[in-house]
């Protein structure tokens, strides 16, 4: 090789990684607003939520603001200063992961639940006879945990403190200290499990990912000559989009101007039509709901399958309470699904590791290999990403005094939830969903009694505070989107993304934390003053320490066993025996990830926007065959965008209205996603 060709390639590595650092350091500076910006918005103004879901509204407005705006401008300026489609998949990713950390996913919820429990294990009798007798260590919370003891940290971090009163940074670091083995523990599990499975996932089983097919025409290299990614320049998507933001912004010019706009009603109540005869038994699923815009452009890209089994799925289990309650009301006493849904969803989680069995054998041998094959040292930092998370967890839990048993049990709990979210949002791409009934202690009692303690009992409440309330915006689905984002990317590069992932999510607790922080002591409570700074999230463990207390004073948490087994059987069957169905017959209609949804407050707010989806995409593929689809791609991803400009526009115009001197009590907010 000539000394002019070795230069030619030394400066394109050189620019390479330069390319490479330029994305970091925006995704970095990205991430540090997000995890500024969502507290003050979600906790201290309580408008519209911007983070919590698998589409979050902030990271796409700052993306749309990158490819609309500031990559076109550098293009325009000199095409090579324009961000390539590696450099927007890294930043993409970046603020995906970093969305995980201020809201629902971690400190919406943790250390408002702990300042609330130690608040009552110092004023209620049975809580501090039930945390004496338990083993807690001390460092979880950020005050003693003894009756009648002063609770200053709690006080405060809840109730707000004095202007020229300093904030307890150090305790709620030693706080953090403690619980930083679970939590990075938590992450690193997540990593791992989401670099395992997507190869197999995108690969070999083919899953639709629709998610990443809406972020990936988003982030799409222009054409040449060409300053936007080909769908922002197709009309049809931009038809679509200003339709729906049309639509909110007359909801919410109304709302704020007294009805003098017109306003687009998207719910419907029709309590009182349901009165005579079986309907007057049939639930709210049946009775009411509301379209969302976001959901019908998202079934667009999922598979019909899919979308059929999930709305059906949930009708078909709303009919079936609704003729339970008219004709055999014996049977209302008792609610055997909580059981037989965990069932489901085990075997579910069951099914797809079997699927992807030789693929979990071949990173195990590979972490044990060496080599530098591209496939094998991702495969090989995957597995120890993996195996490190989980040794880190079960070490915590026996540390917080809970059994090798639960500990254990705690872990796979874990896991199954983590894998569970990740291939719902690997499958169907819905932005948001939950585990509710498919809590700790449930999975747990049928396990032998001896393991339990009030220990458990209570730190079972934070596993499903981190992981059942957590999977509404999971790490390990979160890796899944960010792997898959640049197709292009070899896969030895894959594990240092993940690194960088993880740092990002650590860095993100400091960050945020400062900002929960600094809005707890600085108010107390949210703008409007009269809304408790998370309100939700002070009572996650409510229900958690009342089991402790029960558990501790001999009560029983659960039915036993023995009536229970036959529940979690027949779910196990039933999902077992939709997934082989799947996999034999491939017209096979229903799915067994419908079980997810039925019966679950979730499932019930998106049903009519996934049916409606569902029928839009059946008519269009039908009568215009696969060109009508692609064709029609645009207009859906512009519903999707479109919803999600009206949301950040009509959480902007609220928070102006704040600072141009409106009375923060009296200012309306245009709820558009809230309800999901």
């Amino acid at each position: 090789m000539s000394d002019t060709s070795e230069e030619k390639v030394q400066s394109e590595v050189a620019f390479s990684k330069l390319r490479f650092l330029i994305a970091l350091l925006l995704g970095i500076i990205g991430a540090c607003f997000i995890w500024v910006a969502v507290p003050i918005n979600n906790y201290f103004l309580n408008i519209n939520q911007v983070s919590d879901s698998y589409i979050p509204e902030i990271v796409l407005a700052m993306l749309s603001l990158l490819t609309l705006c500031i990559n076109p401008l550098l293009s325009r300026i000199r095409t090579v200063w324009r961000m390539t489609h590696r450099q927007l998949a890294l930043v993409l990713g970046i603020w995906l992961m970093a969305s995980v950390v201020p809201g629902t996913g971690l400190l919406g919820n943790l250390p408002y639940a702990l300042a609330r429990n130690n608040q009552a294990a110092n004023t209620d009798m049975a809580a501090a006879a039930m945390y004496k007798a338990t083993p807690l260590p001390p460092a979880l919370f950020p005050d003693q945990m003894e009756m009648g003891k002063e609770t200053p940290v709690s006080d405060g971090f809840l109730g707000g403190i004095k202007a020229d009163a300093s904030i307890p940074w150090r305790t709620w670091l030693r706080v953090l200290a403690a619980w930083a083995p679970l939590i990075l523990g938590i992450w690193l599990m997540m990593i791992g499990l989401g670099m395992i499975v997507y190869p197999q996932w995108r690969e070999r089983e083919r899953l639709s990912f629709p998610l990443l097919t809406m972020y990936e025409a988003l982030i799409e290299t222009p054409d040449e000559g060409r300053h936007f990614a080909p769908v922002l320049r197709d009309r049809i998507f931009w038809v679509g989009a200003l339709i729906v933001f049309l639509v909110h912004s007359f909801n919410g010019l109304s709302l704020h101007t007294g009805g003098r706009f017109p306003d687009f009603s998207l719910g419907w109540n029709l309590w009182q039509l349901f009165q005579e005869g079986v309907w007057r038994y049939s639930p709210w699923t049946l009775r009411g709901g509301s379209l969302y815009f976001i959901l019908i452009g998202i079934v667009y890209f999922m598979p019909n399958r899919t979308s059929f089994s999930i709305w059906s799925g949930i009708v078909g289990f709303a009919v079936f309470w609704m003729l339970k309650d008219a004709y055999f009301p014996m049977f209302g006493a008792s609610n055997p699904y909580p059981d037989f849904r965990a069932g489901a969803w085990l075997a579910y989680g069951l099914g797809i590791l079997f699927l992807g069995r030789s693929h979990w054998l071949h990173v195990a041998r590979s972490m044990f290999t060496k080599g530098q094959e591209g496939t094998l040292v991702r495969d090989r930092a995957a597995g120890w990403f993996f195996l490190a998370g989980c040794i880190s967890m079960v070490a915590w839990f026996m540390w917080a005094g809970l059994s090798i048993g639960v500990s254990i049990g705690y872990l796979l709990f874990g896991v199954l939830l983590t894998l569970l979210a990740a291939r719902v949002v690997s499958e169907t791409g819905l932005p948001l969903f939950n585990f509710t009934p498919f809590v700790p202690s449930r999975f747990l009692s049928l396990f032998p009694h001896d393991w339990w303690t009030s220990a458990a009992v209570y730190i079972g409440g934070y596993v499903s505070l981190l992981f059942n309330f957590g999977a509404r915006i999971c790490a390990g689905a979160m890796m899944c989107l960010g792997v898959g984002l640049d197709r292009e990317r070899p896969p030895r590069e894959q594990p240092r993304v993940g690194r960088i992932f993880f740092l990002v999510l650590v860095a993100g607790i400091f960050v945020a934390g400062a900002t929960h922080l600094w809005i707890a002591y600085r108010n107390e409570v949210a703008v409007d003053g009269k809304t408790p700074i998370s309100r939700l999230g002070r009572n996650r463990m409510n229900d958690a320490q009342k089991a402790a207390i029960q558990f501790h004073a001999g009560a029983q948490l659960t039915p036993p066993a023995v009536e229970r087994w036959p529940f979690l059987v027949g779910g196990i069957i039933v999902a077992a025996g939709l997934q082989a169905c799947c996999l034999a017959f491939p017209k096979w209609p229903v799915h067994p990830i419908a079980l997810l949804f039925m019966g679950s407050q979730v499932g019930d707010a998106m049903w009519p926007s996934i049916f409606l989806g569902w029928l839009l995409k059946t008519l269009i593929t039908n009568y215009g065959g696969a060109r009508g689809y692609r064709a029609a791609r645009p207009f859906f991803l512009g519903l999707v965008m479109g919803e999600i400009f009206a949301v950040i526009v009509w959480t902007l115009v609220p928070a102006a209205m704040m600072l141009f001197g409106n009375d923060p009590a009296a200012v309306d907010h245009v709820n558009i996603l809230l309800n999901i």
